[in-house]
Parts: structure tokens; sequence; C-alpha cells
């Protein structure tokens, strides 16, 4: 570990103690983007089904679409990424140092884009649950499935309402130039944003039958699985026991 602080100390002044800090805005713009990005699409597929802008980016090809969702979050990050004046406090703890209105002006712009990207969210949410509601009795399969897919992704949209939270409560500390709760609370980011990478991955495990099936049978077997199931055993605590062995 001491040779890997070395390391970042002595590259620190070739932007790799600015990259420490900046990376943060960037690959957090990225994935609310890519949220926004998934909660739109399915609210075309659902409630847009046939309109113009819902076939264009059906027909769109992958790689324009991979650069929309890297391009936008880059653009908007680029003023926080140009920024150089950034370095670290000493080679045994590596905090950065950087000067409060680059950090207020930081917080500021991540406070906008979470915001709009969560709105962006939860307003495409709400139209396929009125959607869903006001016409239960008329939606096809094929409705039904996308409703399924969309709830997998719930949970993202309740780790955006803790990430909005967050840096809601960094702006208003920047504001009142409290950097000691701000450096703070930073500690606990990556809890935070693992949660947010994470919580998808095991709502589809748990909400898809398909692949709840083909990984229960992985970890429990298929004897194992069926000798379950006839005594009348919980499957759901048995296949989190097999996760967490």
């Amino acid at each position: 570990m001491h040779i890997i602080d070395e390391v970042y100390w002595k590259l620190g002044p070739y932007y790799i103690a600015a990259w420490s800090f900046n990376n943060i805005d960037f690959f957090l713009f990225l994935r609310c983007f890519g949220i926004a990005l998934i909660s739109f699409q399915r609210y075309l597929v659902i409630c847009k089904d046939g309109s113009y802008i819902k076939e264009k980016i059906s027909f769109a090809s992958k790689w324009s679409i991979f650069l929309f969702h890297w391009l936008i979050p880059a653009v908007i990050s680029s003023s926080t990424i140009a920024n150089t004046n950034i370095q670290f406090d000493n080679i045994h703890t590596l905090n950065v140092i950087l000067a409060p209105e680059d950090l207020s002006r930081s917080n500021f712009i991540s406070n906008i884009f979470v915001l709009l990207t969560f709105i962006i969210t939860i307003s495409s949410y709400v139209s396929v649950l009125t959607m869903v509601i006001n016409n239960r009795s008329q939606i096809n399969n094929k409705i039904r499935r996308e409703v399924k897919l969309y709830v997998q992704v719930a949970g993202l949209v309740i780790m955006f309402i803790f990430m909005s939270i967050y840096y809601m409560l960094q702006l208003i500390f920047s504001l009142s130039s409290n950097e000691s709760i701000i450096f703070t609370m930073r500690f606990y980011y990556p809890v935070l944003t693992s949660c947010l990478s994470y919580i998808n991955p095991w709502m589809i495990i748990f909400l898809n039958k398909d692949i709840y099936h083909s990984i229960r049978e992985i970890l429990l077997g298929p004897k194992l699985t069926t000798a379950v199931l006839s005594k009348g055993y919980d499957i759901h605590y048995m296949f989190i026991i097999g996760l967490v062995l």
C-alpha cells in the first residue's frame, strides 16, 4: 500500500490528484443519465408505442446511443474535469485539496444534473403507472412484459432519491462554507454509489423468474431445489442462503 501511495503522491501534479476528485462528477453524471435514458425508453415503449421518437430510438444504431450516453455527461462535466487546481494534502492521507469556489461549483453542477435526470426518471415512472392504472383492462401481453421489466429497475429510483438527498445536502453545506461536513459525507459516498450500481442486478435476480430459477438451480442444484420445493420450504429463503454461501 505504501508503494501505491508513493506512486499516487509523485503523480499527483500530473492530473492524478485532480482526477481523484473530478472523476466523481463524471461517473455520477454518466450513471444518472443512463438511468434517465432507461426510464425514458421504457416510457416510450409502454406509453408511446408507435410514436415517431420511439421508432427513431428503436432503429438508432448502437454506436449513436453509446456516444449520446457518454458525450452528454462528458460535456456537462467538462468544466469540472478541466480543473487542475487540485492537489493532495500529504503522502500519508492523500486527501484532495481544492479551492472552496471549485467545490461549490462542482456541487452546484452535480445537484442540477442529478435533479434534472431525477425529474425525467420520476416523470417516466409516474406516466407509466398512470397509463397502466387507467388502461389495466386493455393491456396486452406485450405491455405486461414491458411493465415487468420496468418494475425490475424500480430499485434505481429508490437509490436515486437517496442520491438526490445526498447532493442537496452537499450543496447546502457548500453554500454555508462548511467544508468539513462535505468531506466527511464523501467518506460515505462509496456506499451510496455502490448501492446505486448493484441494486439493479439484485432486483433482476429476484423479480425475473427465468434468471431467478436458473441461478437457484446453479446454487442449490436441481435435486436440492426439487427436494426443498416438495417439502414446502420457503425457496426464497433457501435461495438467499445459497447466495450468501
